[in-house]
């Protein structure tokens, strides 16, 4: 796989592989130990603010829109703390959580200024999601000392990092890249390797997990690869194949039989028990949809929905069950920011979107499509830019995939 050319800086070979190691170790580190992964974003930061001093890192600011996108996220944050009626430690909150939206923008201006730190990043991720993966099916016989789930055999839920929503939804994206390394690669061995890694990491997903996030995760950065990697004649085939085998996983999956039969159980009493998982989630949509309609353009204002829900829930008693968020991006953001916050988040999945279509670069173009998928569809049933792992893997990626589209319009797609 070829990244993009090396360009010249007046830089040393040492501090070339200082800023791709640190890109290495932090796309590697987040997925699996998030106060590392933290610790070295900020030496990312730190870097990002020392290389403005160069005029190709300067011109990448002005001139990368989605640059601009992730800053208005923030902007509106900001804006939202002069009106918002919430406590200071929840302003602070939302301050920490979406800062992320700045780290992605500082990411994306050295990424695309140094372009062999892409490869670096890309391949730290794989290597943490192979370690994630073997770490969930080894959990089957041996208890492991880094794994989250203390579960032994087959028919349990095993997660390594985090949740279970958290690992899957990372899991489901690196599927994607797993299988299109398989079809890429023009040897048999490679080709083997990453199906056999597709085909296993698929079914931590189906079988080793609890999670039907996961489930619709995986079926939609499937769909969006098959959209954007396959001619329009293979394309429906290509559908008709996943989901044949979609009902396959689910036939053989006695776990994920069970929790789609409790979800279909749920739903039928939605409305009667609000304590259910499925309950729970509509409940919140038609109070939080409530809240967005008392003031629909700005918003409450940042971090007002943890308390000012209250206002809408019945009994009041019951506040504190639904009041960390909705379980909807959407009308979270639409909460406290109104229409203008929820169309610049919007916009940022829209613009991703665009430029997966303008990729000339394949691999470009799938990973897009499918990171744009998940956010989409993960950000109708969750919140996943206010999930700690999840945002990281949500802005860190998007930095990295605005950064391909950006510097290589014309690479070829083999895995390296």
């Amino acid at each position: 796989m070829r990244f993009g050319s090396h360009t010249s800086h007046p830089l040393s070979n040492r501090q070339h592989q200082f800023i791709t190691g640190l890109f290495a170790l932090q796309f590697f580190t987040f997925p699996v130990v998030l106060g590392l992964g933290n610790v070295i974003t900020l030496a990312i930061l730190i870097t990002g603010i020392y290389f403005l001093k160069l005029p190709e890192v300067r011109n990448v600011w002005s001139s990368q829109r989605m640059i601009w996108l992730l800053l208005a996220l923030y902007g509106i944050i900001l804006v939202g703390l002069l009106y918002s009626p919430a406590e200071w430690a929840w302003k602070s909150i939302h301050l920490n959580k979406y800062a992320k939206a700045i780290y992605a923008a500082v990411m994306i201006s050295l990424l695309v200024a140094f372009p062999q730190a892409q490869r670096a990043a890309l391949h730290g991720f794989i290597a943490a999601m192979i370690f994630i993966s073997a770490s969930t099916w080894l959990n089957i016989w041996f208890l492991l000392p880094w794994s989250a789930s203390q579960a032994l055999g087959w028919g349990q839920s095993h997660h390594v990092i985090g949740d279970y929503i958290t690992q899957n939804v990372m899991m489901s994206f690196f599927c994607v890249i797993a299988l299109h390394y398989s079809i890429q690669s023009g040897r048999v061995g490679e080709k083997l390797f990453w199906s056999v890694i597709f085909f296993a990491s698929a079914i931590t997903i189906t079988h080793l997990s609890i999670g039907r996030t996961g489930y619709v995760a995986l079926l939609a950065a499937l769909a969006a690869y098959i959209f954007t990697a396959f001619e329009s004649r293979w394309k429906y085939l290509a559908l008709i194949g996943m989901t044949a085998i979609g009902l396959l996983a689910l036939g053989t999956s006695p776990t994920l039989q069970a929790r789609f039969g409790q979800a279909w159980q749920e739903l039928l009493m939605s409305q009667k028990n609000h304590e259910s998982s499925i309950g729970h989630r509509i409940y919140n949509y038609k109070t939080t949809t409530q809240m967005v309609l008392d003031k629909p353009f700005l918003g409450h204002g940042t971090g007002a929905y943890h308390t000012e829900i209250c206002k809408f829930i019945t009994p009041i008693e019951k506040c504190a069950n639904y009041s960390w968020h909705p379980h909807n991006q959407y009308l979270f953001i639409a909460a406290d920011h109104g229409l203008i916050g929820a169309m610049v988040f919007i916009g940022i999945i829209a613009y991703s979107w665009w430029l997966s279509l303008k990729a000339k670069d394949r691999q470009t173009r799938v990973l897009l499509a499918a990171w744009t998928s998940l956010l989409l569809v993960n950000s109708a049933i969750n919140s996943p830019l206010w999930s700690a792992r999840e945002s990281h893997f949500f802005f860190y990626m998007l930095a990295l995939l605005a950064a391909m589209a950006s510097t290589r319009s014309a690479m070829t797609s083999k895995p390296a």
